[in-house]
């Protein structure tokens, strides 16, 4: 029997169903296990999230329908820095349980390397899944020269690399993982849009919209997120200051999110006079849906400060919407090739001239059936290839982002989730 043990930091709302699909896989194969072994759950109990600037839990069951423990390796405030979260007893679990192989999916803190230390000291092989890529940040060549040191060191005992996109992929070619040890297990959200009446969905998307103030015929750009510097909210305003009067007459703005710049926005957008802006404030994961539908166009404007993908372009996708990308969002590298998405270099011009020549809306066609290449399932069937337990035919670089690609041998058919009724009232 091949054992997987996994160790999070905490539990996250896009990994908790990978795991539950892939603990699926191993129970229907019956050679093969996993055990998710996370640090602290404060994400469930509630913690202040300095990015949403608001104390906050996720609403959905992260714990349920795979086996996990919570071993509460917390020291001091939980998530706040490198020693806040320890390795206490990760080495004796190790040493007893003896499993196949060991996941990590960052190296953020002491638990972190903990594990990877232990996993070395008992012969266990380490895997890695992280989202680390090397464009997220602007750095000097001394910094950048510190930092390819270190991550060499660091990957040097690492058996597999499951990257979940391109960028992430190249990271790890860069930093001495070769392509033979890759899998793919691509950075993917649960889908929230499968199924569902299109009648039911346009009423919600009507009635939404009518109660935040947009007319029919307004095109609606949507921010979903942190309210903070790095997701870089005010450029939209700011585009849209610059667009061509009969460019800005038929464009709204909804923000869904929190954070420190919003009182800063809600003033800027007054300033605007005409331009029609609306705030919701924070909404937590079940409560998305809706605010997509009602959405046409997701702008991701992110500075290059770390935004190493941008799962709101996955939801935006999935949810059938149009997408406008920040070069700096570590997706737009796997999502560039669709005919729904714009990328732009970052600055105001870039996204004023993506406003005044938008994709049509006939141009999402298609889109869903690209995006099973970075879905739950996918993922899901990237580890278990790992584990031996799975099929998978890895992606190319040269079909990575081209919407004409077949998705279907990444996903066997019998592990594609069966159309349900979601509902958007």
């Amino acid at each position: 029997m091949k054992k997987l043990f996994v160790f999070e930091s905490h539990p996250v709302q896009y990994r908790a169903p990978v795991y539950r699909v892939l603990h699926e896989m191993c129970r229907e194969n019956g050679q093969a296990s996993i055990h998710v072994y996370y640090a602290s759950d404060v994400s469930l109990r509630g913690h202040r999230d300095p990015g949403f600037g608001r104390t906050l839990s996720w609403d959905e069951p992260l714990l349920e329908g795979y086996p996990c423990t919570v071993l509460g390796n917390e020291r001091g405030e939980p998530l706040s820095g490198f020693r806040s979260l320890c390795g206490a007893g990760l080495f004796r679990i190790l040493a007893k349980e003896r499993p196949s192989a060991t996941l990590l999916t960052g190296l953020a803190y002491v638990w972190d390397w903990t594990a990877y230390l232990s996993a070395q000291a008992l012969g266990i092989p380490v895997w890695m899944r992280t989202e680390t890529q090397d464009r997220a940040f602007a750095r000097s060549r001394g910094k950048a020269f510190i930092r390819r040191l270190g991550y060499r060191v660091a990957y040097h005992f690492v058996r597999r690399a499951l990257p979940i996109g391109r960028l992430n992929a190249e990271h790890y070619l860069a930093h001495g993982i070769p392509a033979h040890r890759h899998v793919w297990a691509p950075y993917c959200v649960k889908d929230r849009f499968l199924g569902g009446d299109p009648d039911d969905r346009e009423a919600c998307r009507s009635r939404l919209r009518k109660r935040l103030g947009f007319e029919p015929e307004d095109v609606v750009l949507l921010f979903c997120g942190k309210l903070q510097r790095k997701k870089n909210p005010g450029l939209i305003l700011e585009a849209l200051a610059q667009c061509e009067p009969s460019v800005r007459a038929r464009l709204g703005v909804l923000y869904v999110g929190s954070g420190e710049l919003e009182p800063g926005l809600r003033g800027r957008a007054r300033e605007l006079g005409d331009a029609r802006v609306a705030f919701t404030g924070f909404k937590n994961q079940t409560e998305l849906a809706p605010y997509y539908l009602a959405a046409d166009i997701l702008v991701l404007p992110s500075r290059q400060e770390g935004e190493t993908w941008g799962l709101v372009a996955n939801e935006a996708l999935l949810a059938g919407k149009r997408v406008i990308l920040s070069r700096h969002a570590g997706c737009h590298a796997d999502f560039c090739a669709l005919p729904s998405v714009r990328v732009f270099d970052g600055s105001v011009g870039g996204l004023a001239a993506c406003l005044a020549s938008l994709p049509p809306p006939e141009s999402t066609r298609g889109q869903r059936d690209f995006m099973l290449r970075y879905s739950v399932e996918a993922a899901a069937t990237g580890i278990a290839a790992a584990l031996g337990i799975a099929d998978l035919r890895e992606p190319e670089f040269s079909d990575w982002g081209d919407p004409n690609a077949s998705a279907t041998p990444l996903v066997p058919a019998s592990l594609l989730p069966e159309p349900t009724r979601p509902s958007f009232a």
